[in-house]
């Protein structure tokens, strides 16, 4: 039976061999960003326009009649031509309603 240390040294020896950080490896955010929750806003309104716009196309749930797969906002957004801060009901107006289900 192997003890928890010979088990850490092992995994440690073997993280070495194939390069991978271990020991005193520090993780640092690249982007080092001071307020996390303000620049995901900033991203939300970069991509939907709006905060509420966001929690509108949360709601849309767009699947292919002939697969059931789902469809996501990004792929909307190719099929329709349209950027995803438009109203959803704009965008989803102008989708092929014989090959998507809206629900």
């Amino acid at each position: 039976m192997k003890s928890i240390q010979s088990m850490a040294a092992m995994a440690g020896r073997e993280a070495r061999a194939n390069g991978l950080p271990c020991g005193d490896y520090v993780y640092s955010d690249p982007l080092s960003i001071a307020n996390r929750y303000q620049s995901e806003a900033d991203v939300i309104r970069n991509k939907y326009g709006t905060v509420d716009n966001w929690h509108a196309w949360e709601l849309v749930r767009v699947t292919e009649r002939a697969t059931g797969r789902r469809v996501f906002d990004n792929e909307i957004a190719t099929i329709t031509g349209r950027d995803l801060t438009a109203v959803p009901a704009a965008v989803l107006a102008l989708l092929n309603q014989t090959l998507y289900e809206v629900k």
